[in-house]
């Protein structure tokens, strides 16, 4: 069963791989610093506008634990907030 996944899991990396490289071969890169400040907003905001997200299974899996990571970063920030201000009052 183990060979199994990992077969599975090496014929998936080489779909990504090949696919990234096809991509950059057609010019088709979404890299430039706008794009990933605005991925970054849309994403740890929750918002989404459906306009950009994740394509490639690695790329969902890479966003899923972004996403927690930022969601914890937030409300981390919120909490030292709330706590800054209940101790001024």
């Amino acid at each position: 069963m183990a060979a199994c996944a990992a077969d599975q899991l090496s014929t998936t990396m080489d779909n990504v791989n090949e696919t990234l490289a096809q991509g950059i071969r057609d010019g088709r890169t979404n890299t430039t610093w706008a794009d990933a400040y605005y991925f970054t907003v849309i994403t740890l905001t929750t918002i989404d506008y459906g306009d950009m997200g994740p394509t490639l299974p690695l790329t969902r899996i890479f966003t899923t634990f972004y996403v927690f990571a930022g969601l914890g970063i937030i409300a981390d920030l919120i909490s030292e907030t709330v706590v800054e201000d209940a101790t001024q009052r």
